[in-house]
């Protein structure tokens, strides 16, 4: 039997009605041409069945298997596929956007379906959509937030958000205690957290933080809140994640007057361990968590295009009391410190106060080699690396200023130019100068943890 030639003078013609309506003619991509199709029955060949109400919407299998290794297994690779899917656990607003992603490459997020198509995107393994809808809810990443996105991207299993999440804990766990969403925080997150073996914070502060969660937990169930009630709420498993025995005498000291909490034996045998006095077996880790925040752990990223002495024709009679440069972040960036720039070695920081996202920190009485740490750099300047005593969380489309305050003579003495911006990984920081803000500069470097 010989083929049909459809396409050479004596093919057959259109039909009228195809000439009547050629739509293919005025679609001039794909992508126009698959949104012509989308939930269309036009050369439809399967269907789906969404949500509770069972809406019936058109598909197309080549569309659906080009995107999504998971549609192409179920569509092309088993025998006999089905004409029509049921997903009646996905409502339907959310299955018509990862259909239009489909097919014409296009994803609306926003805050109120963003978990719900990362969900979409984990279900059918479509990666790309995946990282987009990741790098959406990492922009919104604060301490407000971090422990609702830590326990999504633990239930939905998205490992490299909850990692991103897991970071921010461990750099700023004393400020996620101190907010509202600690305490309504689920158990099996609070479970997490208590397994991390790095926190910057002291282990007496999460004691309090869940005594926190235990009262507003049972006050919430109308439950006692006496020792033994709480020890109870709490669970053994949790309890024992405590690390009692990293404490000094005198903090856990606090801990042992809640009557029921503790029992006596436990109490007993923790003190002795505080006090280097029991080598026996004890239910509770004596193993310090470690700090999160150190010289070695940060980066240093250079903010100062050049800079210099002051020149001879500098004017010196002006008052220059402070040193100043405003930033910005495109994604949530942790700040561990600053580098400031010297002329001289010798140069005391004794008056100078470094403010940075409303807390202001005395140098004068941080401690050299923890928290200050002068390094040699060439033509006789010295950079003096200064960790916060709080790393702070940048979070995007908000303004910081970084100021250092009544500054000795060997800081006076530096004028720099603040770089624009400066680009990391796949995030960037611009710098501007404040406006009334004098021309010396010898904020030099951002310490930031990756």
């Amino acid at each position: 039997m010989s083929a049909t030639h459809w396409f050479d003078s004596e093919a057959p013609q259109a039909t009228k009605s195809t000439q009547d309506s050629p739509w293919q003619a005025t679609k001039n991509s794909i992508r126009e041409r698959n949104a012509y199709l989308l939930a269309s029955d036009l050369m439809s060949d399967v269907s789906f069945v969404v949500g509770q109400a069972k809406v019936k919407i058109p598909a197309h299998r080549h569309v659906l298997a080009t995107t999504s290794a998971s549609f192409y297994e179920a569509l092309y690779e088993r025998p006999n596929p089905p004409p029509e899917i049921e997903v009646t656990d996905v409502e339907e607003v959310y299955f018509r956007a990862l259909l239009r992603y489909m097919y014409c490459d296009e994803l609306n997020i926003n805050s109120e379906n963003s978990f719900e198509l990362l969900r979409l995107s984990l279900r059918f393994g479509i990666r790309h959509m995946e990282t987009q809808v990741v790098e959406f809810i990492e922009q919104s990443l604060s301490t407000d937030n971090v422990l609702e996105v830590f326990q999504q991207s633990t239930v939905l299993g998205c490992q490299s958000l909850r990692e991103k999440c897991y970071r921010i804990i461990e750099w700023t766990i004393r400020e996620i205690l101190a907010t509202d969403k600690f305490v309504n925080t689920s158990r099996e997150i609070l479970g997490l957290i208590l397994q991390m073996p790095r926190l910057n914070c002291r282990e007496v502060e999460i004691y309090r933080a869940v005594m926190l969660w235990i009262k507003h937990q049972c006050n919430d169930r109308d439950l006692p809140t006496d020792g033994e009630s709480k020890r109870e709420w709490l669970g053994l498993d949790l309890l024992h994640l405590i690390r009692f025995p990293t404490m000094t005498a005198e903090e856990f000291s606090e801990c042992a007057t809640l009557d029921g909490f503790l029992t006596a034996d436990e109490i007993s045998r923790i003190f002795l361990v505080i006090m280097d006095k029991f080598s026996g077996a004890i239910e509770f880790s004596h193993i310090p968590r470690t700090s999160v925040i150190s010289f070695e752990t940060s980066r240093s990223i250079v903010i100062l295009n050049r800079f210099t002495k002051w020149s001879r024709g500098f004017n010196r009679t002006i008052n220059y009391d402070h040193h100043s440069v405003l930033m910005s972040v495109t994604k949530p960036t942790i700040v561990a410190g600053f580098g400031l720039l010297l002329d001289q070695s010798d140069v005391t920081l004794d008056g100078a106060i470094l403010t940075f996202a409303g807390r202001d920190l005395n140098l004068e009485t941080l401690e050299n080699g923890t928290h200050i740490n002068r390094i040699a750099m060439k033509d006789n300047f010295y950079m003096v690396h200064v960790l916060l005593e709080q790393p702070v969380l940048l979070e995007t489309h908000e303004m910081y200023l970084v100021k250092l305050m009544n500054p000795t003579n060997g800081f006076q003495t530096i004028t720099g130019e603040v770089r624009e911006k400066i680009t990391f990984g796949n995030a960037a920081i611009s710098f501007k100068k404040p406006t009334k803000s004098p021309y010396v500069n010898a904020i030099a470097e951002i310490l930031t943890l990756s």
